[in-house]
């Protein structure tokens, strides 16, 4: 009985501990009042769209990313995934359709064959990558 009283005192001072003198921690702070980091430039950002038959989706996602609202640099790199539907053309389709200098900001790469020991999707993504490291993003 003593030790049920004792366990219950001690769970009790800890709630009064954590609702008092820990300045309701349960609340989180409104995105508004948080303070901005302001950067002097934007980082330079590439992005990798690995992409195998997805010719009915790959537009709208090519032209959502070019679309944006970003100051800095922006490349896309759509790697092309030995697709047997339209989706390079697709890709293109939809940046044509975009302003001519966001059209220039994608880029279509056709994967190479798969080598022993990878699966697709990380040979597209890696040599999307690779080739996202001439643009040298940060």
């Amino acid at each position: 009985m003593i030790v049920a009283a004792w366990i219950g005192s001690l769970s009790f001072l800890i709630w009064v501990y954590l609702l008092t003198a820990r300045g309701r921690f349960w609340r989180a702070p409104n995105a508004v009042n948080e303070p901005k980091v302001l950067l002097m430039s934007s980082p330079r950002v590439a992005v990798v769209v690995p992409a195998r038959n997805e010719a009915d989706v790959v537009g709208q996602a090519v032209r959502s990313l070019l679309e944006q609202d970003y100051a800095g640099q922006v490349k896309i790199f759509v790697v092309d995934d030995h697709s047997s539907d339209e989706t390079a053309n697709v890709a293109r389709r939809a940046a044509a359709d975009t302003a001519e200098q966001l059209a220039e900001q994608l880029t279509i790469i056709s994967a190479m064959p798969l080598p022993a020991g990878w699966t697709g999707k990380m040979w597209a993504l890696s040599q999307g990558v690779q080739q996202a490291t001439q643009f040298t993003p940060d």
